[in-house]
């Protein structure tokens, strides 16, 4: 990690991809890319004329998306020169939870577009490790506010999933075999969201790039999901006719909203305390034109106790979309 550029717009995500390196590899979801880059390269090549046999030739070459692939080789074959314990164990570049992140996609968008049905819990198990090792093995020193945002996005995509997944993957583990009986959950008090207010800030954050995503897709039935379910009295609901009208005015104007890891800048955010446990929140919109003259306005009101099982559920309330 210290030899990674810190100065670079994908430092966390190039963080994230060391994280995924030390992971098992999730094969159903790596063969589907592989599958999808092969589709797409035969396409360009039979577009350019090449002969078929020259077309195979090019797609024995190719792997699933691995960024960073020679420094981590490198990097990792140099360490395992100098411990003669790492063996035969190897490393193992790939980009499932970066990809996602990457394009802002929900779970279920992503199962969708690599037709990933039938792996729904490899997935979910994959990117649940891959949450508990960034937040386990990456070092305070090199948790830039960037790496927090990016660490607590992936915890907020794992939490956003059905439960039912969870059983899923249970099953999966030990097939046949009776699930153990549950304890009666205890009454619990829920925790405070905004007790970290470090991770507090970088949870809005997170929250505010996955509507962001949405909107940017024009997924308006995944932008609901972003929002929260029981917002104030005061909040009109929104739908998705009402969140269609609301961003035609930004479409009929720039066209479409940026979703580069400049996106995810930390400066693009700003949370401001209001009082009596409430924030509001700007989320700028980049976009084609650098003129970000539009953002998302929100706002997250903490003055009631929330009820027993909503402190993982979104915080943030939509109040508009304009200057």
């Amino acid at each position: 990690m210290p030899l990674l550029d810190a100065t670079a717009e994908t430092h966390a995500f190039d963080v994230l991809s060391l994280v995924e390196s030390i992971l098992e590899n999730p094969r159903p979801v790596l063969f589907a890319q592989l599958d999808r880059l092969k589709g797409e390269t035969v396409a360009a090549l039979k577009a350019q004329g090449v002969e078929y046999e020259a077309r195979m030739e090019e797609l024995e070459k190719l792997e699933w998306p691995k960024p960073n692939r020679d420094f981590i080789y490198e990097t990792f074959n140099a360490f395992a020169d100098k411990h003669p314990w790492v063996g035969e164990e190897n490393i193992a570049p790939k980009s499932v939870a970066r990809e996602i992140l990457e394009r802002f996609c929900s779970f279920h968008d992503y199962v969708r577009d690599y037709g990933l049905q039938r792996a729904e819990g490899v997935l979910l198990r994959y990117l649940s490790d891959a949450y508990r090792t960034f937040n386990q093995s990456v070092p305070a020193a090199f948790r830039t506010p960037e790496v927090e945002d990016l660490l607590a996005s992936l915890g907020g995509l794992v939490r956003t999933v059905d439960s039912s997944l969870l059983e899923e993957w249970e099953e999966l583990r030990a097939p046949g075999e009776p699930s153990a009986p549950r304890e009666p959950a205890r009454a619990a008090r829920p925790r405070d969201p905004a007790a970290d207010p470090r991770a507090f800030a970088a949870r809005i954050r997170a929250e505010l790039h996955r509507l962001l995503g949405a909107l940017a897709r024009r997924d308006w039935e995944e932008a609901l999901a972003a929002l929260r379910d029981n917002p104030s009295s005061d909040t009109p609901e929104w739908t998705a006719e009402r969140l269609a009208a609301e961003l035609e005015p930004y479409f009929q104007e720039h066209g479409r909203i940026e979703v580069t890891p400049a996106a995810r800048n930390p400066h693009n955010t700003v949370l401001t305390p209001v009082g009596g446990r409430q924030w509001e929140a700007q989320q700028r919109l980049i976009d084609p034109e650098g003129d970000e003259d539009f953002a998302i306005f929100v706002r997250i009101d903490l003055s009631q106790p929330l009820a027993p099982g909503q402190e993982n559920a979104p915080l943030i309330e939509l109040l508009r979309v304009g200057r």
